[in-house]
């Protein structure tokens, strides 16, 4: 029997409406209502604004790691002095369930860069990986891979496109739902209002 998703949430003039009856669908608006929100957060047309805000993501971690040790963050960049845990973290402003409350946080699904760059790029979000190099200074620059085996989740955007993905919810996503079915801290079923914000459709 195919699952029925009226009412349950989406927009039944929404093109998700085609790929509602193998249980994507389902799946994905189930897992908002358990509290699991979309992998990817900020969403860019063109690579040269991923970018920028991976660049200033990272720079905003250096200067918060130069005022601990009292040292200038321009001359860290400047010099090519970034810590290798920062560089690796410049990606983290595009997964969103990282930033979440402790109990919601979810680890294990990859940064997700959003389908609409493939698009805009004329590339293919089921084959091509999204490589971005960011130059610091002169003396350090860091290429960023968005991995096409990070886009089998069942929160992501790719389900309508990617039709021969076996998609998935991480272990962390799991955990995260048998915790709210469980009543961990007698959280509600229904995502709070503050969710919006975070494309919960």
């Amino acid at each position: 029997m195919r699952p029925k998703c009226k009412d349950i949430a989406g927009d039944p003039k929404d093109p998700a409406a085609a790929y509602i009856n193998d249980g994507r669908f389902f799946a994905h608006e189930v897992g908002h209502y358990l509290w699991l929100v979309h992998t990817f957060s900020w969403s860019f047309n063109s690579k040269a604004e991923y970018e920028t805000n991976i660049r200033a993501n990272v720079e905003r971690q250096v200067t918060a790691y130069a005022d601990k040790l009292g040292k200038n963050a321009s001359d860290i960049i400047k010099n090519g002095e970034i810590p290798d845990d920062i560089l690796k973290n410049g990606l983290s402003i595009f997964d969103a369930d990282r930033g979440l409350e402790e109990d919601l946080k979810i680890e294990d699904t990859p940064a997700d860069p959003g389908p609409w760059i493939f698009e805009n790029e004329g590339m293919d979000m089921c084959k091509d990986p999204l490589e971005i190099s960011v130059k610091f200074s002169d003396k350090q620059t860091q290429k960023y891979v968005f991995e096409v085996k990070h886009r089998k989740n069942v929160m992501s955007y790719y389900e309508n496109n990617c039709k021969l993905f076996k998609f998935r919810f991480s272990p962390g996503q799991v955990h995260v739902m048998r915790s709210v079915l469980g009543g961990a801290k007698n959280r509600q079923l229904v995502p709070k209002p503050e969710f919006v914000w975070l494309g919960m459709t």
